[in-house]
């Protein structure tokens, strides 16, 4: 349940922005989960990913998702 709202949202308030701005589209904001609208969920994967133990490969495939996601924040507008 909680990897269910943490996945529930990202995907409103992280890649739905993103993808509609790179196709030119205007982005509905109703679509964000009440719960997880105001960015709780980065502490909730936060949370989540602190609590598992990770394998180094996995660890570094999250860096790299970190620091495209940070190119992409500053190379996207």
């Amino acid at each position: 349940m909680f990897r269910y709202g943490i996945v529930v949202g990202i995907i409103p308030v992280s890649v739905l922005p993103l993808v509609c701005g790179l196709l030119g589209m205007t982005y509905n904001v109703t679509l964000k989960v009440p719960v997880t609208a105001k960015y709780v969920f980065y502490a909730m994967a936060g949370y989540y990913i602190h609590k598992t133990t990770l394998r180094p490969k996995d660890r570094y495939i999250i860096y790299a998702c970190g620091i495209a996601g940070w190119l992409m924040r500053f190379l996207a507008r």
